[in-house]
């Protein structure tokens, strides 16, 4: 059971980074497109503003989450609940935050869950 913890860890921390870096392209294409006059500098400025929240907020929960040990939990179902539990702390997140980084766990949980019923 600590190899399938382990991994649900480390594959979770490499998909928080990927929805990070993700983001962190949006808003290179933001930029992109305002400076080709695509979008003026009022809807870059409220795109620029969410997508550098969106960022900083999914690394603060990366940042708890990576404070989590695998050791701490029996099984990947309370390991995962926990993730969502801190996830979900953060009240004053946009919505789309915690819809996206729930969403990594559910597919982790599930990746890590077909990996060892090979």
């Amino acid at each position: 059971m600590k190899d399938k913890l382990t991994k649900f860890f480390k594959i979770l921390e490499i998909e928080f980074q990927d929805l990070e870096e993700g983001l962190g392209a949006y808003l290179e294409a933001v930029e992109c497109r305002y400076q080709k006059k695509e979008i003026t500098a009022y809807v870059y400025k409220e795109n620029d503003a969410l997508l550098q929240r969106e960022i900083n907020d999914v690394r603060i929960i990366k940042n708890e989450v990576s404070k989590l040990a695998e050791r701490d939990y029996h099984d990947l179902e309370e390991a995962s609940e926990t993730v969502v539990k801190v996830i979900e702390q953060f009240t004053g997140f946009p919505k789309v935050v915690h819809n996206y980084m729930k969403g990594k766990v559910e597919k982790v949980l599930e990746y890590v869950s077909i990996l060892e019923d090979r």
